[in-house]
């Protein structure tokens, strides 16, 4: 699967004497690039340089007595707690080599890199949270996940949506309006979302929100002090 997508499917043809199997297994991203490079090392019939052909949500191929085998080897190997310590990751790797040549290999190799920019993103977003306190730049957000600013900030927005700045400050904005939700003043809030000047903070927060922060508070206070408004 190409995406994160339940699906359904319809078992055809099945019996007891023939019965139909499958299992799914996730396959590292770091695995197939590191398998996928030393083949480039040991100079075997390039496979990287192929156009990726257009990629349906699921795809299907047929299983090579190769592959088959190594499949074998890795399902026996899961039985014993010490051959899935020891041969189960090597029967993985040969499993992965032989989807690499495969006729899926592009798409291997196309979803393994999917995965590997979203999880540079999700390491920035991650990196955006831990440091909502203090101002940051592009270049910050780019040095923490080792990538250049330009190639950050356009995979930011290919995966997102948005760019860089824009979701940060989103995020500046939700956890502004959870910390006044929570009692903390204007001022507070600013600081600690990484604002210096209070009314550069009300003017995002008003068009983020809707209205300036101090009457956001004033309306939380406002309906606390209801009778019925709160209870434990």
């Amino acid at each position: 699967m190409t995406r994160e997508l339940r699906f359904q499917a319809e078992v055809l043809q099945a019996s007891p004497e023939c019965p139909f199997l499958s299992f799914v297994i996730e396959v590292p991203s770091e695995l197939v690039t590191e398998v996928s490079e030393a083949m480039k090392r040991a100079a075997l019939p390039p496979f990287c340089i192929e156009p990726i052909p257009p990629m349906p949500d699921v795809y299907r191929a047929r299983l090579d007595q190769p592959l088959v085998g190594a499949v074998q080897r890795f399902l026996l190997a899961l039985e014993s707690d010490a051959e899935r310590g020891v041969l189960a990751p090597l029967y993985l790797r040969e499993i992965v080599y032989r989807l690499l040549r495969s006729e899926q290999r592009v798409r291997l190799l196309a979803s393994a890199a999917s995965v590997s920019q979203s999880n540079a993103i999700t390491a920035a977003m991650a990196f955006m949270k831990l440091e909502l306190h203090r101002p940051l730049s592009i270049r910050d957000l780019a040095e923490a996940v080792s990538m250049s600013e330009s190639v950050f900030a356009h995979m930011f927005k290919a995966v997102t949506g948005m760019a860089p700045l824009q979701f940060l400050q989103q995020l500046r904005m939700e956890h502004a309006r959870t910390l006044l939700l929570s009692g903390s003043t204007v001022s507070e809030a600013a600081a600690r979302v990484g604002y210096t000047s209070l009314s550069h903070f009300s003017c995002v927060f008003k068009r983020h929100v809707g209205v300036l922060p101090r009457l956001y508070a004033r309306q939380l206070r406002d309906g606390q002090d209801q009778p019925g408004a709160m209870s434990s």
